[in-house]
């Protein structure tokens, strides 16, 4: 009988964060090089690691829904799920009336996306108005 004890198992697991925490800050990079371009491998690295705690008491436990959760940080800050301005995103994660952990996030991040389209389309529009007016 293959006997595994609590230390292993705790050790399994840091090793496999270690592994995720690496693999995302190369994903990250990839996807988000303006915004990361003056951090440093170091403090990404650490940024990604409390990230992960907060994602967890939020109750994020599958992949991706942690990427989900980090995307959102890095798109919004750090501690956007604390920020005054954001207050809309800290009630949509602790919103008790969606089920479960997994559809808060999906929700916050599809809402995220949806108000930039809609600001992007906004500019969009101001920016032909004003080539208009300025010809008239």
């Amino acid at each position: 009988m293959l006997i595994i004890r609590d230390l292993q198992l705790t050790q399994f697991a840091l090793g496999t964060r270690h592994q995720f925490t690496q693999r995302m800050c190369i994903t990250l990079r990839e996807n988000f090089p303006f915004e990361l371009q003056a951090v440093d491998s170091d403090n990404l690295y650490k940024h990604i690691e409390a990230q992960l705690d907060r994602a967890a008491a939020y109750g994020f436990d599958s992949e991706r829904d942690v990427c989900l959760y980090l995307n959102l940080a890095v798109a919004c800050g750090w501690s956007f799920d604390q920020s005054p301005q954001n207050a809309w995103m800290h009630v949509m994660l602790n919103d008790q009336q969606v089920s479960t952990p997994s559809d808060r996030i999906r929700r916050l991040y599809d809402e995220y996306c949806h108000r930039c389209e809609v600001e992007e389309n906004n500019r969009l529009l101001f920016s032909q108005f004003e080539g208009k007016t300025s010809h008239a």
